[in-house]
Order: C-alpha cells, then sequence, then structure tokens
C-alpha cells in the first residue's frame, strides 16, 4: 500500500511538473526603437592625466584627444562637460599648444577650433578641468565628466563615481580609441522640459489609432533631426539628418510628405529632397547662400514645389528627374529686405 501510494504522489508530482506553463521571455525591447546617433567625429586616441582631492571630492584632469571628422568638415566640437571647471582648451600642434575659444554653460562645452578640419584630418584638443561631481544637481556616475558630446561608453569618462566606491589609480592613462559619436540622446535630466505636458494617458487608442508620419522640429536636444513613420503603435521606419549641413548651417525639418511610391518627400531648412524607404537619397537641393526651404510640396511624382525665403523670395517648380527649373517667380512680401520674411 506504501508502494502504491508513493508511485501516484510521484507520478502526480511529474504531471504538475509537465503541466506548468512555460517562462515567458520579456521580448518587449525588440519593439522598442533605438536611433542610430549621427557620427560626426571618430576618436584616434585619449591620454588622460588625473589626479583626486578627496577632501573635495573633485577630479583634477587634464586631457590630449585626438579625433579625425567621420566625413563632413567640421570646425568646432561639442563636448559635455557637466560639473566642471575649464581651465585651458587648446590645440595641440607638435609640442606648442595654442589656445581656443570656448564657451561652457556648466553642461556642454562648445569649442571654436582653429581652422575647418577635412574629413579623415586629424586635429588634437588638451583639456585641463576639474570635475565636481557633487557640486552638480545630478549625482554618482551621471553628475561630471569629460565625453564627446553622444559619445558611446567605450569614450573618454572620468566619472563622479570615481570618488565613490571605484579604487582610484593616480597616474596617467592611456586610453585605446572607441566609436565615437557626437551625436547620442542626452540623459533625461539634461534634456530641455518640453513645450506641452505630455498626457498621462493618450485618447482613444493613444498610437494604435493610426498610422501617421511626424517629424518634430528643430529637436535641438540631439545633433540629428529625425522623421519617424508610426504603424501599428510602433517606430516602423525613420531616417536622420545632422542638425548642421556641411556648410555647418542648422538644418530642420519642415514640410513631410510621403509619396504615393513610399518615398519621402521633406524640406529642411537648407534645402530639401526625397528618401526611399531603404534610406537612399533619390533627389535633393541645396538652397543658395542667404536662402531658407521650409516648403516642399509634391507635383504629381516628377516635380516638386519649393517656396524660397530671401531676398528676394522665391517660387519655384523643379522637375526632380531632369534637374530642370520649370518655373521660378520672385513673391512681393511686405518686408522685402527681411530673407525670412517667406515661410512656405
Amino acid at each position: 500500500m506504501k508502494k502504491l501510494l508513493f508511485v501516484l504522489v510521484f507520478a502526480m508530482q511529474g504531471y504538475f511538473l509537465i503541466a506548468q506553463p512555460a517562462e515567458q521571455k520579456d521580448t518587449s525591447w525588440k519593439k522598442e526603437f533605438r536611433e542610430t546617433a549621427t557620427r560626426i567625429n571618430d576618436l584616434v586616441h585619449t591620454k588622460l592625466d588625473v589626479k583626486f582631492d578627496y577632501a573635495h571630492s573633485y577630479l583634477n584632469g587634464k586631457a590630449w584627444i585626438t579625433l579625425k571628422p567621420h566625413f563632413y568638415s567640421t570646425d568646432s566640437l561639442t563636448l559635455d562637460a557637466k560639473g566642471m571647471d575649464i581651465h585651458k582648451i587648446a590645440m595641440v600642434k607638435g609640442s606648442t599648444l595654442s589656445d581656443l575659444k570656448f564657451k561652457n554653460d556648466g553642461w556642454q562645452l562648445r569649442i571654436t577650433l582653429d581652422k575647418k578640419y577635412k574629413g579623415g584630418e586629424q586635429y588634437t584638443v588638451y583639456i585641463d578641468y576639474t570635475a565636481k561631481p557633487n557640486e552638480v544637481e545630478v549625482k554618482g556616475s551621471a553628475a561630471a565628466f569629460v565625453r564627446i558630446e553622444g559619445a558611446a561608453s567605450t569614450g573618454v569618462q572620468v566619472a563622479g563615481n570615481t570618488l565613490n566606491g571605484i579604487k582610484p589609480v593616480e597616474a596617467s592613462a592611456e586610453v585605446k580609441p572607441g566609436a565615437f559619436t557626437d551625436t547620442a540622446a542626452k540623459p533625461v535630466a539634461q534634456r530641455p522640459a518640453a513645450r506641452a505636458p505630455v498626457p498621462a494617458i493618450l485618447p482613444g487608442k493613444g498610437l494604435l489609432q493610426h498610422d501617421f508620419l511626424f517629424a518634430g522640429e528643430w529637436d535641438t536636444r540631439k545633433d540629428s533631426q529625425t522623421v519617424f513613420i508610426i504603424r501599428k503603435g510602433h517606430v516602423d521606419w525613420s531616417y536622420a539628418i545632422p542638425i548642421k549641413d556641411h556648410n555647418n548651417v542648422l538644418s530642420e525639418f519642415s514640410d513631410v510628405h510621403m509619396l504615393s511610391n513610399g518615398d519621402v518627400l521633406y524640406a529642411c531648412k537648407t534645402g530639401a529632397a526625397e528618401v526611399s524607404p531603404a534610406k537612399k537619397l533619390v533627389w535633393s537641393f541645396e538652397c543658395p547662400a542667404g536662402t531658407e526651404c521650409h516648403s516642399a510640396q509634391p507635383v504629381g511624382t516628377d516635380k516638386v514645389f519649393l517656396c524660397l525665403n530671401g531676398t528676394p523670395a522665391k517660387a519655384m517648380l523643379i522637375n526632380k528627374k531632369t534637374g530642370a527649373v520649370e518655373m521660378e517667380h520672385e513673391i512681393p512680401t511686405a518686408r522685402p529686405g527681411d530673407p525670412k520674411s517667406v515661410h512656405g
């Protein structure tokens, strides 16, 4: 009898083990959109010389950062520099240092280089600084570090928590190059406040209500501007442009249209362009110096109507296939001397 009960209990345990549902894996991350940062500079080499002031929880550092423009020429460099005092910034030329102009607002460090460097041309910037992680609103590892704006975690980081829990090494350190960019999203604490509060619950079905094309204008929280296509409540496609063009002029999405062939036509202040679903640029127009384009309207599948502000303002009809300007008219405005009197 005891043997029979033992067999029954054992069999029931096996049944319950089999009947337990398989563990559900979290796959929600697959649906989250993670925008690739626009790469402006590549890191070539970094040298750090750091010393620690334990009494004040300061880090005194010197950095030699060698970079090269990834593609477009650049004459400026933006660094994240939260809670840092900047003592000196200079361009390294052999054994000499030439002072560079810079602006430091306590969060970002904007450096004007000594010239415009072409794609692939190396330059080295020297920075003498003091990091004060406990004297900014955000504490800990997010509080103070030198980083090329938006750099990946493989970049130059002298973090605030180096003074709290990580054994310091008081010596020079050579940091091998990683993939540096100038443009990943900043931490939430650094972002400017939204102009309007975001509701906790969206009306209707929220993002599932309709598929739509969306582009936020002049989003200066990043060094790139992005247009999105939302389908079934998720980002199905996106396309980003640098916030500044190759002439270092600010760009921003204005007019955006989806064409019948699936391409997206947009105006971006410094010009206009058409991009395919495969993110291939199939047509583009660059604004002449002193003009801006905020309106690009498709006319059929082969033509585009542009409105340019400037002195004078103009309306243009361009054949995208041939490149010919088929119509061009000056537009009278209330303020003929104002180059921004027409915005489409």
